[in-house]
């Protein structure tokens, strides 16, 4: 959530305007690029392990492929959204500028509908393992409302944070209730 706050991009209207805008708010589009960053290598380390519990299947095959290739559409939506922020890009032309925000919109927007995609394939069959019903039918539910509200972005990004953190709450409560035993075989 860091990331989107920080890589909010105001609408400029004029050449002045962007190159105040790009002088002024250059540092802090690249702490959001820096933090979505991170964020996706921590989210991508939830999928594997996520995934690694899981029985295998298309239906976990679908969530691993979905949530790979959303948070590889985010980091594209992330760098097309800070590209004009480096210092050597300063000189993009307005029409250019706009271009670069629309593209990072659409690439975002397909990259929560890809996790939503992700969470179907989730909610098919491998969620019931995992947890109750209930939260496998809520997680099939959090997936439709990504696909239906991918371009609304303030809308989505609360259904997704909601259900990764729930989650990831449920997958360590049954881990520590149910600890795995390793045997020493080699």
């Amino acid at each position: 959530m860091i990331a989107t706050v920080l890589g909010t991009r105001t609408d400029v209207l004029s050449r002045p305007a962007l190159h105040s805008f790009l002088e002024n708010s250059g540092p802090r589009l690249f702490i959001a690029w820096l933090f979505m960053v991170v964020s996706g290598l921590a989210w991508l380390g939830f999928v594997v392990g996520l995934r690694s519990i899981l029985p295998a299947g298309p239906s976990a095959d679908l969530f691993g492929v979905g949530a790979v290739l959303a948070q590889a559409l985010t980091w594209c939506g992330a760098s097309l959204n800070t590209a004009a922020a480096a210092p050597d890009a300063r000189g993009v032309s307005l029409p250019v500028f706009n271009a670069l925000g629309e593209a990072a919109h659409l690439t975002t927007a397909a990259g929560v509908a890809a996790t939503g995609l992700a969470l179907l394939g989730l909610a098919a069959r491998g969620a019931n393992v995992l947890w109750s019903t209930t939260f496998a039918k809520a997680t099939g539910a959090a997936g439709v409302l990504l696909i239906l509200t991918a371009v609304i972005s303030p809308l989505s990004l609360p259904v997704l944070v909601l259900w990764t953190t729930t989650a990831a709450i449920l997958v360590l409560r049954a881990r520590t209730a149910a600890p795995v035993s390793v045997s020493a075989e080699g």
